[in-house]
């Protein structure tokens, strides 16, 4: 018996696949090529924010003159400001394209093996978009009763304010999709054609975890979450056999964190949010530190007790399926 059986999705994959250091290369061909088209959206907001932004002007300008810590400030300051966030986001499109294209035009892939189904695809986006926001509510109210954090009430509201969280939610719902079809529906899929569910699963993972590693903040315990996470989204697409309930988890899973209770997302920095929260001097690896509560133990909690459930709800599915098969 197979610890994790190949869904269909993965199956509709075919061939026999290459080896895991040229699926590997491939997928690093792809990812840059997205990101020279994304460069171009976040080059052009970084002047726009140049332009409009006095406080990034104000920053860049008080920068040290010590190189190491003057490109950690730039940093900062570029990633905080609106001019650069929210395209940021939207150019996450290129990724969705980018990998679609290479699926369809040189692995000949039809786009149900990288988890498009049709079928149930509207019901599935709504269930991930709400899954999605309660997970990550969960782990922000264990690290509430933790002392990791504290929620300090509604945030003022104006027509300025609402407009720009309409404009995150949108924005993450490409940005948390593209992340999701390039690792779990096109490289998940392209490493199952000639290895096992589970090496296809750990390696995308690791991959992801991987894509994060040069975000601020960024820790040990940070990166295991990442992978863990990684864990999780291949198990809910593999479990539902779509890629919509796992990229629309992974948006609001974002969108929660960052814009409706206002902690940092991957080490991005606090954005305008519905309710106002603030970490609290307590321990790094409870509240995650300047990486947020994703590099935190709460997160780990959930994300592996996710794993666990989402690993016994698929071996009831393939238990299920085979008492329905008919008896030789």
């Amino acid at each position: 018996m197979t610890i994790l059986k190949k869904p269909p999705f993965m199956q509709e994959a075919g061939g026999t696949g290459r080896n895991i250091f040229a699926e590997l290369g491939i997928a690093i061909v792809v990812f840059v090529a997205a990101q020279s088209l994304m460069g171009i959206v976040q080059s052009v907001g970084i002047g726009l924010g140049f332009f409009f932004d006095p406080e990034l002007r104000k920053l860049i300008d008080e920068t040290p003159s010590d190189p190491f810590a003057m490109f950690n400030e730039m940093m900062t300051a570029i990633t905080s400001s609106l001019w650069v966030i929210i395209p940021m986001l939207y150019s996450n499109a290129f990724l969705i394209v980018s990998s679609i294209f290479y699926c369809k035009q040189f692995e000949k892939r039809k786009a149900r093996s990288m988890g498009f189904v049709k079928k149930g695809a509207v019901p599935q986006y709504l269930i991930g978009i709400l899954c999605g926001f309660a997970v990550f509510s969960a782990i922000f109210f264990i690290c509430l009763l933790m002392g990791g954090v504290e929620l300090s009430g509604f945030s003022e509201f104006t027509p300025e304010k609402i407009g720009i969280l309409v404009l995150f939610f949108f924005g993450y719902l490409i940005q948390g999709m593209g992340e999701e079809v390039f690792c779990r529906g096109y490289l998940m899929s392209s490493i199952s054609r000639r290895y096992s569910a589970v090496t296809a699963v750990l390696v995308s993972s690791l991959v992801f975890a991987l894509l994060h590693i040069a975000n601020p903040g960024i820790s040990v315990l940070a990166f295991v979450n990442l992978f863990l996470y990684g864990v999780f989204a291949a198990l809910l697409m593999i479990r539902f056999n779509n890629i919509w309930i796992a990229g629309a988890f992974h948006s609001l899973w974002n969108f929660t964190q960052g814009n409706f209770y206002g902690v940092s997302v991957s080490g991005m920095g606090s954005m305008p949010s519905v309710l106002v929260s603030a970490q609290t001097d307590a321990a790094s690896f409870i509240n995650g530190g300047a990486f947020g509560l994703e590099g935190g133990v709460c997160t780990s909690i959930v994300t592996f007790t996710g794993i666990v459930v989402l690993y016994i709800m698929i071996k009831l599915k393939e238990k299920k399926h085979a008492s329905e098969k008919p008896q030789s």
